[in-house]
């Protein structure tokens, strides 16, 4: 088997190597595209020689132009490549609530997270004034009421969870897919679900268990860190996912607007409408569980339910979104 990955970023050399030395463990030829102008032409000409194509993080090509099968298609990336992308799909019914503006004068216990890499793009504020936080908005930023609990690091291809580690002391440690919590198995198995292309995926979840019934997303990354064997897994099911035949056909969901978002800077005198969160946990988990069992959970008419009542939300007239097919 081939594999030809393209990638946004420069990656870290310890993340290159560990994807390479878990291809080697898993008999596939893989070759990194070099990042410059030309890489999308080199993309579309070599896909064909390749059994998929591994995309760490890139938008900017076209994947029905690609002649073969793309882990992690550009609308993938797209939905999680930002705090408020995020809160603009429906995965926003698994973030922690949202902190409206212009409200209150002062907030407690809030996360400013706004897109970038490790700790660069958050800060946690104990209390913080209103006018503040309508200053520091951007147009990719999310304002999150702080949560107290348990991160976790889920690794998913597909609906499948092909690695887990735990957050202690800001260090991950590995956890094992047996030992994970079973709601957490199934947060993933919903989160995957509400994405564009169901089995054309692999994603990093952190997620946050506050108590044994709540949970909540924190991010969700195209491309993850990984080392040997994180990276051999990810390999390994995706193999799998191809010699299953899942790939060719596209997942069928839940039938979502796609939101498409104009930003208006706050002024002194206001701030736009933050509080697009209206269905929170656990009530997203109590539809899961009712539907557990379900081959295809985008597509049970209880999820189906529960999405159309966002969206319904959603559509409602306010200062910072407009909805379109």
């Amino acid at each position: 088997m081939k594999i030809l990955a393209v990638r946004s970023i420069p990656l870290a050399d310890d993340t290159v190597a560990a994807w390479r030395e878990a291809a080697k463990l898993c008999d596939i030829e893989l070759r990194f595209l070099r990042r410059d102008d030309e890489a999308v032409s080199r993309l579309y000409k070599y896909a064909p020689n390749y059994g998929a194509v591994l995309n760490l993080g890139n938008t900017a090509f076209n994947d029905r132009r690609v002649d073969s099968v793309v882990f992690n298609p550009p609308e993938v990336v797209k939905t999680l490549n930002s705090p408020r992308a995020i809160r603009l799909s429906p995965l926003s019914i698994m973030l922690p609530p949202a902190v409206k503006l212009g409200g209150i004068p002062v907030h407690e216990k809030v996360w400013f997270k706004d897109k970038g890499f490790h700790d660069d793009n958050k800060e946690f504020f104990e209390k913080v004034d209103d006018y503040r936080l309508m200053r520091m908005a951007t147009e990719t930023c999310d304002f999150q009421k702080h949560i107290d609990g348990t991160v976790y690091r889920i690794v998913t291809v597909g609906d499948r969870v092909v690695q887990a580690s735990i957050n202690r002391d800001r260090e991950y440690q590995w956890v094992g897919v047996n030992d994970l919590p079973r709601v957490l198995k199934l947060a993933s198995k919903y989160a995957v679900s509400l994405l564009p292309e169901k089995n054309r995926t692999f994603i990093g979840w952190d997620f946050i268990m506050e108590t044994d019934d709540d949970v909540y997303l924190l991010e969700g990354n195209t491309s993850p860190g990984v080392n040997v064997a994180t990276a051999e897994r990810i390999l390994k099911a995706m193999r799998t996912n191809l010699s299953d035949g899942l790939l060719r056909q596209h997942f069928v969901r839940a039938d979502m607007p796609r939101p498409v978002f104009h930003f208006e800077p706050p002024g002194v005198d206001g701030a736009p409408d933050h509080d697009v969160n209206f269905i929170e946990p656990p009530a997203w988990l109590n539809v899961v569980e009712r539907v557990a069992n379900e081959e295809e959970m985008g597509t049970n008419g209880a999820i189906r339910e529960i999405l159309d009542q966002a969206r319904r939300e959603r559509e409602r007239p306010g200062r910072f979104t407009e909805f379109g097919r």
